[in-house]
């Protein structure tokens, strides 16, 4: 399955497998970063945004329904982010 068609799936329906998903669109991000146009077609960063809200939501309220080591990802990717985007 291609990149899009996996993202569009991501933005549409609710995830399967959050843990999976997770590390592989902050894998693409970060392989893309210097290529915003890479991540806009595929809609991947609207993808990790589906994923990662709700995510983030669930474990503020005591549900981690992620691994420590996917969630821990996605915490560092926030701040790199952050930290490049004050």
């Amino acid at each position: 399955m291609d990149i899009k068609t996996r993202n569009a799936e991501m933005v549409e329906r609710a995830i399967m497998n959050k843990d999976a998903e997770l590390k592989s669109l902050l894998l693409v991000t970060g392989v893309f970063k210097h290529e915003p146009a890479s991540l806009r077609e595929p809609r991947t960063n609207e993808a990790l945004d589906a994923v990662a809200r709700p995510l983030s939501e669930e474990t503020r309220s005591g549900k981690l329904q992620a691994s420590p080591a996917a969630f821990g990802l996605l915490l560092e990717f926030i701040a790199k982010h952050s930290a490049a985007n004050p």
